[in-house]
């Protein structure tokens, strides 16, 4: 009986060693992690720098984000450090509801308009100011806003935009900017990037050829939700980047993908 007792207990151990290990490496190695989690029809994604920082760009549709952060982050964490909610839209932000209760946020970036867009929108901005969580003042990553229309529905066009840099590594996540968006953002990245997230899930507003011929992005990763009902991405957009030698990945198709970084050279991580 004592037997069969230590080996339950053995495989028990084993088995949690096997689950966590991966996440303890990733967490404490010395490269930088980005991860566009597979979410749905929405956005998120994650960075784990080479200073164990964490960094966290939209949270999705649903509570998947809290799965998903669970299947990357090693089971004692509770802190994220700086969190960007791109635009109020309820693909982009109904998951940080689940974040900012499970985990500890050390402040946030995010640019609502004075009138509420939506009852998520409204109740965001409460749970933001019930929790106290300050607005980043220090640019861990670059961003950009441009308040290029009020208009109900326009929300797309002020989206944030943010660049997180290390070294010669570069990511660009877009949110869901569209053609006037990256028109203005022309002016203020001048040099080639490695990685970009695609604006709003690759629509067809989202495809501009002048921004990526001036990024020169090599890899292209679409957040988009498997037979979603606005049928992104658009082919159209699709073939454009294929068309000018740009890779592409795509979270319906590839699931979470995972890069891995030193800053100098990066792989898509299998």
């Amino acid at each position: 009986m004592k037997i069969k007792i230590f080996i339950a207990i053995l495989i028990l151990f084993l088995s949690f060693v096997y689950q966590e290990y991966p996440k303890w490496r990733n967490y404490n190695d010395d490269f930088v992690h980005v991860y566009f989690l597979d979410v749905g029809q929405g956005d998120a994604i994650l960075i784990k720098d080479n200073r164990r920082r964490l960094f966290l760009i939209d949270g999705g549709p649903n509570r998947q984000i809290i799965f998903q952060l669970s299947n990357i982050l090693p089971f004692w964490i509770n802190r994220i450090d700086y969190v960007i909610a791109s635009h109020p839209h309820a693909d982009h932000i109904t998951g940080l509801f689940y974040v900012l209760q499970k985990y500890d946020v050390d402040c946030i970036v995010y640019y609502p308009s004075s009138n509420p867009i939506s009852n998520v929108d409204k109740e965001f901005q409460s749970l933001i100011s019930n929790l106290a969580i300050s607005e980043c003042e220090n640019d861990e990553i670059s961003h950009w806003q441009f308040n290029l229309s009020t208009k109900l529905g326009d929300e797309n066009l002020n989206s944030v935009v943010a660049m997180y840099s290390y070294k010669d590594f570069d990511v660009l996540l877009t949110g869901d900017a569209e053609i006037e968006t990256q028109k203005k953002m022309l002016q203020y990245i001048e040099k080639d990037i490695e990685v970009i997230k695609v604006p709003h899930h690759g629509s067809f507003d989202s495809y501009y050829l002048p921004f990526l011929y001036n990024l020169r992005p090599e890899l292209a990763v679409i957040s988009v939700g498997e037979n979603n009902r606005f049928n992104h991405p658009n082919q159209k957009t699709v073939d454009g980047y294929t068309n000018l030698g740009i890779n592409i990945l795509r979270t319906d198709l590839n699931e979470t993908i995972h890069i891995r970084s030193d800053g100098n050279r990066w792989e898509v991580v299998k």
